[in-house]
């Protein structure tokens, strides 16, 4: 016989890549079923660790055709990926004691592949490329401007030298609806494997996203506080307005229409709206002026703003890694 299988070009399947081959194998398997089915036979398949040779794209289309041979047989499948977890009323757990092996039954999906998780130490934040320590914010210039201005912010006079913060992975997602319904799929989850706070802009999309988070979470009884678990930016502005205000007359100066600004009766700055596709040279000329400004003057006092939220998020670490 010779097999020929057609996933877009005709090979043979020994040329095949093993995901390939053993994808379709199990189809193979169904057709069986179902001729052995229709003469009258009962089958039953024991089926070890499927996914031994799978791509991950494949799990999804061979966990279909399992459930199609076990529609039409008695199917025993034993796993350790968790794309062939579907239903955990279907599923049962191994463990071992002094008399044997020990089968038992999960409440619901979630315990079915914690302990998965568990046997392949596996942690849930790992999916997402999770460090110890992680921030989260809202957009990709937070990102840039935490890191650059992390990087030019060294405390001598104190005992905090941010070492935990400096070791932290900060992580932005494309705006704070993305990164507010992230949250509300994840963080219950990721907060008990790693350290996490999240930085939102003092603007009214973060206030109102700070207050539906903080609902969502006290309905679950999950800690969700400020200065510990999130902290907003100061001012009711977003991070650029961390930067000295004199600063942006310079920067009006220089580049009109880039930026415009609302002030209170007292001349201070309530508001700070920045073109979309000026946000990255905004950031860039903050983050150039203040290099320029601590190389000259050797020190940092620009920056009193962002060392007070870097020493806030260095303390929430340190607690969160001694409660967990």
């Amino acid at each position: 016989i010779d097999f020929i299988i057609n996933d877009g070009q005709k090979t043979f399947s020994d040329k095949k890549g093993r995901g390939i081959q053993a994808a379709s194998l199990f189809a193979c398997l169904e057709w069986i079923t179902r001729r052995e089915a229709k003469s009258g036979k009962n089958l039953v398949w024991l089926i070890e660790e499927p996914e031994s040779y799978l791509h991950p794209g494949l799990v999804d289309s061979c966990s279909q055709i399992l459930d199609k041979i076990a529609e039409a047989s008695t199917m025993l499948v034993t796993t350790h990926a968790l794309g062939f977890i579907a239903d955990h009323d279907k599923t049962l757990g191994t463990s071992r004691s002094l008399s044997g092996t020990v089968v038992h039954q999960f409440k619901n999906y979630s315990a079915a592949t914690s302990q998965i998780r568990e046997a392949l130490g596996v942690r849930f934040s790992d999916y997402f490329s999770l460090t110890n320590y992680n921030i989260f914010v809202e957009g990709e210039t937070d990102k840039l401007i935490i890191e650059k201005v992390l990087s030019l912010v060294f405390p001598t006079k104190t005992k905090n030298k941010l070492t935990n913060l400096r070791k932290a992975k900060v992580i932005d997602l494309s705006g704070v609806s993305k990164l507010k319904d992230f949250l509300k799929s994840t963080y219950s989850k990721m907060r008990e494997e790693v350290c996490i706070v999240i930085i939102f802009d003092g603007d009214n999309a973060g206030k109102l996203a700070v207050q539906d988070l903080s609902e969502y979470f006290g309905n679950k009884k999950i800690q969700f506080n400020s200065n510990k678990q999130y902290f907003v930016l100061p001012g009711g502005l977003p991070i650029e307005g961390m930067f000295p205000s004199f600063w942006f007359d310079d920067l009006e100066r220089e580049h009109k229409g880039w930026i415009s600004r609302k002030f209170d009766i007292d001349q201070r700055v309530i508001d700070i709206k920045i073109q979309d596709d000026k946000k990255k040279n905004v950031a860039n000329w903050l983050l150039s002026r203040a290099e320029k400004e601590t190389h000259i003057t050797n020190h940092y006092s620009w920056a009193a703003g962002f060392v007070k939220l870097f020493d806030l998020i260095e303390k929430s670490f340190e607690e969160s890694e001694l409660s967990r």
